[in-house]
């Protein structure tokens, strides 16, 4: 398939010319995927997935070893379609992002009053701008990375939060009042 010339338009001379020198997957690439949010409901033998015929096994609930790794969350349902790849030929990612609105500033946080995936973030000192108070709750949320699997980054100007666990992660922010 090459120089092929295609008319877009109502006019003379508005085309589109394409050539493909080939149409194997070494010169076209590899077929792609989807991505897709997916719901809190771990697989189970009442929420199964099929997939090129595979029933997918249970995902599996590993939350007492890596916090934030339930059974319904998005990196255990990765990694129970993954551990069939070798039947389906499928593989899948996970990656869960949360944007909130910004701390209050002036307003400090005692150790235990804030948690991510149960492990408190410790004291942060109040600070007298919302930019100022997200960079101090983002370098706290940070600083446990590898205990929650959750990174934050904060918005500058305003302060505003943005919780990302790229494998997949839940990610529980639960302040000690709503314990």
């Amino acid at each position: 398939f090459s120089a092929a010339q295609f008319q877009v338009g109502a006019n003379a001379n508005q085309t589109i010319n394409v050539s493909i020198a080939g149409a194997s997957t070494d010169i076209l690439g590899s077929y792609g995927g989807t991505g897709a949010a997916v719901t809190t409901n771990g697989f189970d033998t009442s929420n199964t997935i099929v997939i090129n015929g595979t029933t997918i096994s249970p995902s599996v609930d590993r939350s007492t070893q890596s916090a934030g790794w339930t059974a319904g969350s998005a990196a255990a349902k990765a990694a129970a379609i993954n551990a069939a790849t070798p039947t389906t030929g499928v593989t899948a990612t996970a990656a869960t992002t949360i944007t909130g609105a910004a701390p209050i500033a002036g307003s400090s946080i005692n150790a235990g009053d804030l948690t991510i995936n149960g492990v408190s973030l410790g004291a942060i000192a109040a600070q007298s701008t919302a930019a100022g108070q997200g960079q101090q709750v983002a370098s706290a949320i940070n600083a446990i990375t590898n205990q929650t699997g959750v990174s934050a980054t904060y918005d500058t100007a305003s302060g505003a939060l943005t919780l990302d666990s790229s494998e997949g992660r839940d990610i529980a922010l639960v302040a000690a009042s709503a314990a």
